[in-house]
């Protein structure tokens, strides 16, 4: 089993190889099959500048509306690109390695020829890789809060439990001295009872 700590090494090594697989794509020089021209090598990731104007998630909210929006489809394989390299930024306090990869899926469903769709590919494996090694560690973590909950909950009850079994001590406690000082009273008045009746017979007897 490998520990937490190998698992995140590896997922900053699978993201590193995919930056590196995605700066060879943006470096590539531009050019143009048929009608369609290559969209790959126009992209790059955002300067510290840009990203203090415009923050990741403002950025990523943009670009996915303006995705939803573009009709043609060289811009929206574009974005879906630009997307990609944001969602996978190791600034991105909100990286999605699994978005990710779903942006680079809808770049590579793009037809015609990008010029970049073996990269793209091995890009959308490493991005795959890096999201089910992220999936692991979510996972591991988030058994072991449900183990410390359940840890939790069940000191809870064992407390709990002490806590009425002492309850009920204590109310049978008090139940019995009340029970003892009823049949004491009773006593008490049976006996005044018998008093005020010798009484009545010897206040007759001296009539």
């Amino acid at each position: 089993m490998k520990r937490p700590a190998s698992r995140a090494l590896v997922t900053a090594a699978t993201v590193f190889c995919a930056l590196a697989l995605l700066a060879g794509c943006v470096s590539l020089p531009s050019k143009q099959t048929g009608k369609f021209v290559v969209v790959c090598d126009i992209f790059h990731a955002p300067t510290d500048e840009e990203i203090k104007s415009e923050g990741f998630e403002a950025r990523v909210e943009r670009l996915t509306m303006q995705s939803k929006a573009a009709k043609d489809s060289r811009i929206k394989a574009s974005l879906h690109v630009k997307l990609t390299t944001l969602l996978m930024d190791h600034r991105n306090p909100g990286k999605d390695y699994g978005r990710a990869a779903r942006e680079l899926e809808y770049y590579l469903a793009v037809p015609g020829d990008t010029g970049c769709a073996d990269t793209a590919r091995n890009v959308h494996s490493i991005l795959k890789r890096a999201k089910h090694s992220g999936s692991s560690q979510e996972t591991s973590k988030l058994k072991g809060k449900v183990k410390s909950l359940s840890q939790g909950l069940d000191q809870c009850r064992e407390s709990f439990s002490q806590e009425l079994d002492q309850c009920r001590e204590s109310f049978s406690q008090e139940l019995d001295q009340c029970r003892e000082s009823f049949n004491t009273c009773n006593d008490t008045v049976k006996r005044l009872q018998e008093i005020d009746v010798r009484m009545e017979r010897k206040r007759r007897n001296i009539r």
